[in-house]
Parts: C-alpha cells; structure tokens; sequence
C-alpha cells in the first residue's frame, strides 16, 4: 500500500472516533437537563371541615400544607371560593423549603343556613396546585315562634277575669335572650312571669296571659322583646267585655197546696238568664219543710238558656207553711221566690188528769220506741191538760209520757206511757 492510502486511512479513523465522542458529550447534555430540582405541594386533610355552624358566629378549622418536592416553594395565595370563609392564618406570601410544612387555618362565618361546598385555590410556585376541598353547614340563630298566633278570650263577666297561655318557643340554635313582655290594650296584662330570661335551643316557655275587661271591645297586642333573629314575636289578643245578665225565675210564687205529713210534693222551678250569662253560686231554703233537687255549684246559665229546679215540700206538721226560695248570683237583679204549702194529716189528741199539787203546766215527751228515748214536744210548759200532736207521720207509732213542772221548774216523774198509731 502506497503511503498516500495509508495516510487516508487513517484520517477516515480519526473522523469515526471524533463522531464517538461527539454523541458521548450530547447524552451528558440530555441527562443534566432532567435532574433539575422542582418543588411540590400536599394538603392534609385534603377537606378541610368546619362541622354546623350558627349564622353570625364562626368556626376555624385547618389543614397542613407540605412542600414534597427538592426545591423552595413560594405560595402566594389561597382563595376560597366561597366569601363566608377566609384564609386566618399565616401571612402570604410564605416560602416553604424542601420538607418544611404550614398550618393554614381558615375561619368560616356564615351568612345564611345553608350547606358549604366550596374549594380553595393555591398560588405558588409549584405545579401542579394541591386541591383543598371545604366543607360545613350553616344552622339558623335563635329565634321564637309563639303558639297561638292569636287569642280571643271571650266575653267574660265584670269584676271576672279570663286567663290563657301563650307557649314561646326557640326554634333556632342559639340561646335567645328574651329581655321582656310588652302588652298593648285595655285590661290584658301578662302575669307570673320574671324577665328577663333566656331559653336554650328547642326550650319553651309559656306565658299566663289575663283578661279583665273593663269596656264592652277589646283588642290589643302581645310583643315579645329578645334578641332572636328574625321579626318580632308578636301574639293579636282580643275579648269583650260579658254584659251582666239578669235572671227570671218562674214561677215566683211557688205554691203546694196541701201535702200529707211525711208525702213530699215537688214542683218544676225554671231558672232563665236574660242579656248575658248568669252563674249561681249557692242555693237554699228557708226552712227544712221545702227542699231543692241536688244541683252542682257553681251553676252557670249561658245568655238567653234556662235550667229546671225541682223544689219539694215536706211537711213537718200539720198547717199552712211558708219559706222562700235563697239565692246568690252574679245576675244584675236579686228575683225573690215564695214557697207556700199546708201540711195535713193525721193528728194525735192528748188528754189526762191534772196534778193534785199546785203546778204551773205539763211537759209532753214522745218517742218511736216503747220505753224511750223521748224527746220533748213543746218549748215552755202546756198549761192545759190537754196536747195536740200535729208532727206525725203515716204508718208510725208513737209513745208519749207527760210531766207536771212547779213554779220553781222542777219535773215531776214521768206519767205511764200511752202508745198511740197513726194509720
């Protein structure tokens, strides 16, 4: 070989090994572009929640944020999505080097009672963001509801009053402070109740509200003033003042005519109330001859309504008797009721021989059994030797005795006893 194709040769060579070393230096270049160091962002917990909470209050919850990566981290913001909530803690921008970490607290303030579904978007030299999810409910503040919105109380009796409850409720979730009980109009007043007061969620309380009427219509108004959201408690009251009512009876002369001793005769009574309601608190006789049917008390007699009442007659003794119906009410007009009724039956007769010793009259003792007890039938010494028993009843049989009585008082012993029947 000539030394000219030896010498090309040997470029040929040279050239080869310098396209070797050429590709060996490019893949030390391609390699050194990988390996740059980056920074990386990690949330824990990736949602963030705040639980319930009452609108106006607010509650703060916190995740932490980690750079992961090889390289500082700079965060610029964090901006949730949604207005009610905010970033507390810490102050931006914050650079976080490779492993270091920060506590983001965010507080949470709703504005209405609804749920909270909401993201927070990071600012930072990382890539990609870490994705932080928010969560919470808003639950409606405390506020009253009253139960009944209204009360009517009626027409109630002058000199009477009507009273009726009204239940005050919390039906939010928070304590309300109810600082006292306004009421307008005529004779409503709110009664037993110390303000001021606070109710506890789902706690009640019930308010005796009393009506005294002084004028014929009355309306008015009960305000209850607390620091519950919302408007007002507010309760209408009305009522009416009950005209006095006035009271008939009839008959007004109650008349029996004659009845048997021991015979009861009884006669229908019709009780009436005229222009407004009429209540009877007691009912009597006069005497024990006339009797009234057993009646409750108080008795109340609606406007414009009657009751019966059944009077009986009982005679104790033979002859005309009178009585009177005894009545109270609140009834305008005090109505009197005559009882009039004869007693008539049989009569025993008495007769028997006078004292020999100067006396100044005899005692007359009967009784239902033989031998006594007796008891005494006139009220001061008979000076007659004679005695009419006019107290018998039908179908009995009586036995009397009689004693002779001095001047200075003193009874002689009893007589011999006499039985008499009445058929």
């Amino acid at each position: 070989m000539s030394n000219f194709s030896q010498s090309v040769l040997r470029g040929q060579v040279y050239l080869r090994l310098v396209t070797l070393s050429l590709v060996v230096v490019s893949t030390c270049l391609s390699s050194f572009a990988v390996t740059q160091p980056a920074g990386k962002l990690r949330a824990v917990p990736g949602t963030v929640q705040f639980g319930r909470v009452v609108v106006g209050q607010s509650s703060q919850a916190s995740c932490i944020i980690s750079n992961t990566g090889t390289a500082p981290v700079t965060i610029s913001k964090v901006v949730p999505s949604n207005p009610a909530v905010v970033l507390s803690s810490p102050a931006l921008p914050l650079v976080l080097s490779p492993g270091a970490n920060a506590v983001l607290t965010f507080t949470f303030t709703p504005k209405n009672a609804s749920s909270l579904q909401a993201r927070i978007a990071v600012g930072s030299t990382a890539s990609p963001e870490p994705t932080i999810e928010l969560r919470g409910r808003g639950l409606p503040p405390g506020a009253l509801s009253v139960q009944p919105s209204s009360v009517d109380f009626g027409a109630v009796s002058p000199a009477s009053s009507a009273a009726n409850g009204v239940r005050v409720k919390n039906i939010g979730f928070s304590d309300v402070h109810i600082s006292g009980a306004q009421v307008i109009g005529n004779g409503f007043t709110v009664t037993g109740s110390q303000f001021p007061m606070t109710l506890a969620p789902a706690q009640s309380v019930t308010l005796n509200v009393l009506f005294t009427p002084a004028t014929g219509q009355a309306s008015g108004r009960l305000t209850i003033e607390s620091d519950a959201a919302g408007p007002k408690a507010v309760v209408s009251l009305s009522g009416t003042l009950d005209p006095p009512g006035a009271l008939t009876i009839n008959p007004r002369t109650v008349v029996f005519g004659g009845v048997g001793i021991g015979k009861t005769k009884k006669v229908r009574v019709l009780l009436t109330a005229d222009r407004g309601k009429v209540v009877i608190s007691s009912l009597g006789t006069s005497t024990s001859e006339f009797t009234l049917s057993a009646v409750h008390l108080p008795l109340q007699i609606a406007a414009g309504k009657s009751r019966p009442l059944m009077v009986g007659f009982a005679p104790e003794a033979n002859g005309q008797a009178t009585g009177s119906l005894l009545l109270t009410s609140d009834a305008a007009n005090s109505p009197v009721v005559i009882l009039r009724g004869a007693g008539t039956g049989y009569r025993v007769l008495l007769s028997w021989t006078g004292s020999t010793s100067p006396v100044t009259g005899y005692d007359v003792y009967r009784s239902s059994r033989q031998g006594g007890p007796y008891k005494i039938l006139n009220s001061t010494p008979n000076p007659d030797t004679s005695f009419i028993d006019t107290t018998v009843k039908t179908g009995q049989t009586y036995y009397y005795v009689v004693t002779s009585v001095d001047s200075a008082g003193v009874q002689s012993a009893f007589s011999g006893e006499v039985p008499a029947v009445v058929p």
